[in-house]
């Protein structure tokens, strides 16, 4: 899905794959702060490849990324959930976002809505009822200008087929 801004380059929006893994782990880099040693970057880098590639050969994960270019401006990662089945004989699932970050100069242009959007596009293949995200994360308003709901500790996005 291309992204186009007046002010911004194109943003190309698709899922992440294992040439990504070293701007993946920049960009998580970027978002935890980044403010280590290069010596602490490098032994980031190594447990977050392993960790990642590990991640993006399990069909239950995915990782949506905007393309600027040669770097990545952004990332949302998903995990399925299923949970039990219920006495009714359904069987629900959810996807879990554990991170949506934009590059801070890419900020303010949609690509965070874009970005889920994509996401809730994946969940649907899969099956998934809602995305829920934990109400803690950082900037939970973000998530809410989004379309996310509070529900107890979490904040939800119900998807409908």
């Amino acid at each position: 899905m291309p992204f186009t801004e007046s002010s911004t380059p194109s943003i190309l929006i698709r899922e992440a794959s294992l040439n990504d893994v070293p701007e993946l782990a920049r960009l998580r880099w970027d978002f935890c702060g980044g403010s280590l040693t290069r010596h602490d970057l490098q032994k980031f880098t190594a447990g977050f490849h392993a960790f990642i590639t590990e991640r993006l050969q399990d069909p239950g994960w995915t990782i949506i990324v905007g393309e600027g270019g040669e770097n990545l401006v952004g990332m949302i990662y998903l995990q399925k959930i299923i949970r039990l089945p219920r006495p009714d004989g359904k069987v629900k699932s959810f996807a879990y976002v554990s991170n949506l970050h934009v590059d801070r100069h890419f900020r303010g242009h949609g690509l965070r809505r874009g970005l889920v959007e994509q996401a809730m596009e994946w969940a649907r293949e899969q099956r998934v009822s809602a995305l829920l995200v934990g109400a803690g994360e950082q900037n939970p308003q973000v998530y809410e200008r989004l379309g996310f709901r509070r529900l107890g500790q979490h904040l939800q996005l119900g998807l409908r087929s």
